[in-house]
């Protein structure tokens, strides 16, 4: 069994990953900023590690207990992530250069790295990284994949697309509305293309990731998502009348953050499934798309 510490425990993705890696019985840590969630997390039998992440003072009581760092985190209010990021991995190196044993850190990255210039392409690992919004995300990436930079810490990149399920995701939970007057919004192109990742078929990524790590050379890059390739305005139309909006679509700019998901983000997962054996369980959302409104529902009554 592995000792690993997951960040970002109590969030959408760290929780299933720490989740299914204990249900697998490996021995978990997972950080947390405040007490309020450790009993979220030791219901699971992981056990809280609290702290803030970007002061990492946290690590120093583990460093030496696990073998492995799952990194969530997305640090709130900065345009460039990785100085704190880089002082996990600083960590990991100097514990693992005391003790001769190689430590892993598990980077989760996304399919914004490869930006907008590809059209209905499949994008592979092979594909470049050209989105210029998140180039601070895909020279991490290329830091995490240098052995030259830390000799002692294995990196390995994890790339999921739109994930969703267990009565979250990016967006999804607002698509099940519309406007006040009962209309379905259709923010930017209506045809753009995305893959989808279930939340715990995502997770299963990591929990392979962390048991195949002797077979795994370093620096190793993995796309996450399903081969369904439904247009954005299906799949949010869908959302809508699965929630009983009856009313017609309108089409609007997109604002915000759906700038950056202007295009099709379409992926081969064939490279994971090939080296690990993962595969995807899960319906697609369209499939499944009366039981995630169902979810989504008891979720909100329970709040």
């Amino acid at each position: 069994m592995v000792s690993v510490l997951v960040t970002g425990a109590n969030g959408y993705i760290g929780f299933e990953t720490a989740r299914q890696l204990r249900q697998a019985g490996h021995t978990v840590y997972g950080l947390i900023r405040n007490s309020d969630h450790e009993n979220k997390l030791l219901v699971e039998e992981i056990i809280p590690v609290i702290g803030d992440y970007s002061d990492f003072k946290w690590l120093d009581s583990i460093v030496d207990q696990i073998s492995t760092v799952i990194d969530h985190v997305v640090v709130l209010g900065a345009s460039d992530h990785s100085p704190p990021k880089k002082n996990v991995i600083e960590k990991l190196q100097k514990a693992g250069k005391q003790t001769g044993v190689y430590k892993r850190y598990v980077m989760t990255s996304g399919c914004l790295v490869y930006g907008d210039q590809y059209g209905d392409k499949v994008l592979d690992e092979n594909s470049p990284a050209l989105s210029k919004e998140f180039k601070w995300r895909s020279d991490f990436e290329s830091y995490v994949c240098d052995e030259k930079q830390h000799s002692n810490v294995n990196g390995v990149v994890v790339r999921p697309n739109w994930v969703y399920g267990l009565s979250f995701g990016c967006y999804i939970t607002d698509w099940f509305g519309g406007t006040k007057d009962g209309k379905i919004p259709i923010a930017g192109k209506p045809d753009k293309k995305w893959s989808w990742s279930h939340v715990s078929d995502l997770a299963r990524a990591y929990v392979l990731i962390v048991e195949a790590a002797r077979s795994l050379v370093a620096g190793e890059v993995f796309n996450v998502g399903d081969d369904s390739r439904f247009s954005y305005e299906e799949i949010r139309t869908a959302f809508a009348r699965a929630a009983g909006i009856t009313g017609e679509k309108v089409y609007v700019e997109a604002e915000g953050f759906m700038k950056f998901f202007e295009h099709d983000m379409l992926i081969s997962s064939e490279k994971i499934k090939r080296t690990l054996g993962w595969k995807p369980h899960h319906l697609s959302p369209l499939d499944d798309i009366q039981l995630l409104y169902k979810a989504f529902r008891a979720s909100q009554a329970t709040r």
